[in-house]
């Protein structure tokens, strides 16, 4: 069943009465604000308004209500944690707003680039800023998954619901997760980064009995959801945030972690024509079976997912070549990748219209929106936010806050991992949990220094 039109207003109205009956006493305390948009971002469908303005509501609403309230309580004496500020993580991030804003200035498209840029400094300003000030002084960094996770159990009812009457099946997974998730894929990113929080959680001995089967019974659902999803990038995210955490486990080092990278980039790069000619041998297509499903992902022969997502690859570093510096400006690929496209990369899912989205990777699409130095910058937040937790974890800190810290960046590892193959910074429910996450690992690295 496909939501749009009014119906997506219709189902919206329920969340945003809520909104309004906690308005008052939210302002009176700004922390249960927080509280309020970790609940209902999973929550909220999106809304188009006129003049082509599309808003995800009521998280982005609140969003758009929290910054002028924050900025009046900033005026009348609140004062943000200056060392949030000066944080490499936050300084990094306000270079990519920076460099950003220079991208767009010299963008193909200036309005489309000024609304992405604007969209990206409120959620550094919210999410960053202003997380990060909350979780030092009331030290419940975990609020941002526990009340998140709360908040998806209605999608995962909802979705688990209208996929049991289609059978479950692998083509109808696709819109099951609507109207809360615009496909399969958004849905299932976010549930894999949830997933490390529940099980951590689940498995923490500082909790009581009921809590520890509260959290199993989520992973449960969680687990369940991802698998449903069938989406390959989901299952292989989690896969690569669980040998991270062998790795941690046996007690890796950051560097070990440079040197594994920097060793299977080479021996990548030194095999490519091989490994391209046996991948494209591989015939097995996307099904209900799981293992034919997983093997799928490697499919250059026939499967169109995959070779769709060749043909945006291509696009985009042609579309690099010729601006390798800044780009053709944030948010502008899908207006200008179809004069790249060639019909040697074309498939029987390409389109000319420009109306099918971005280069389906993180790290692709900001070649050829921000350039190469929008892309060393999100190799930089990713390099530091892996240092960053593996000094925290040497710390001599409680098992709850080694809990946070690992949800954090085994989230994030499904996150960078996923960013190989779809491209979601921008939407909001996967905003919050991405730069939530780097704001609780700035809170905690600095709430733990003395500790050594």
């Amino acid at each position: 069943m496909l939501y749009g039109g009014y119906m997506n207003y219709v189902l919206a109205i329920p969340v945003f009465i809520l909104v309004l009956i906690s308005f008052s006493f939210l302002i009176e305390k700004i922390n249960n604000f927080y509280l309020l948009l970790f609940l209902i971002t999973p929550l909220s469908i999106p809304i188009a308004f006129s003049g082509g303005l599309d808003l995800s509501m009521p998280s982005e609403g609140v969003l758009l209500i929290l910054i002028p309230i924050v900025v009046l309580k900033i005026i009348a004496g609140l004062k943000l944690n200056s060392k949030v500020l000066f944080h490499p993580i936050t300084l990094i991030l306000a270079i990519d707003i920076a460099w950003s804003l220079i991208a767009t200035l010299l963008s193909e498209d200036f309005s489309v680039s000024i609304k992405r840029t604007v969209l990206k400094s409120i959620f550094f300003i919210v999410y960053i800023l202003f997380f990060s000030h909350y979780f030092i002084e009331n030290k419940k960094a975990g609020n941002l998954y526990k009340f998140y996770l709360f908040g998806m159990i209605i999608p995962i009812v909802s979705t688990l619901y209208q996929h049991s009457l289609l059978g479950f099946s692998q083509p109808t997974s696709i819109y099951v997760s609507q109207p809360f998730f615009v496909d399969h894929t958004i849905y299932a990113a976010c549930l894999a980064f949830l997933i490390p929080y529940a099980g951590l959680k689940t498995f923490e001995s500082s909790l009581s009995a009921f809590s520890k089967l509260a959290y199993a019974g989520l992973l449960f659902a969680l687990l369940i959801s991802v698998i449903f999803s069938y989406s390959r990038a989901a299952w292989i995210s989690l896969i690569t945030a669980f040998l991270f955490l062998f790795l941690i486990k046996i007690g890796v080092k950051f560097w070990h972690l440079l040197l594994i990278f920097f060793v299977g980039s080479l021996v990548l790069v030194y095999n490519f024509d091989e490994t391209y000619e046996k991948l494209s041998e591989n015939e097995a297509k996307y099904n209900d079976n799981v293992s034919l499903h997983i093997a799928s992902v490697t499919n250059l022969q026939n499967d169109a997912s995959n070779l769709e997502r060749i043909n945006r690859w291509v696009c985009a570093f042609r579309m690099f070549k010729e601006k390798p510096v800044a780009g053709f400006g944030p948010g502008t690929y899908q207006f200008y990748y179809d004069r790249y496209q060639t019909p040697e990369f074309m498939t029987r899912i390409s389109t000319h219209n420009g109306d099918k989205g971005n280069a389906h990777s993180e790290y692709i699409t900001l070649l050829s929106e921000n350039g190469i130095v929008g892309v060393l910058i999100f190799m930089l937040v990713i390099l530091y936010s892996f240092y960053t937790s593996l000094k925290i974890l040497r710390r001599q800190i409680s098992q709850e806050t080694k809990t946070i810290v690992l949800a954090a960046i085994l989230g994030l590892t499904t996150f960078y991992v996923h960013g190989l193959f779809n491209t979601f910074s921008d939407f909001d429910k996967m905003s919050i949990l991405v730069l939530g996450s780097l704001g609780v690992l700035i809170s905690l690295d600095i709430k733990t220094r003395t500790i050594e």
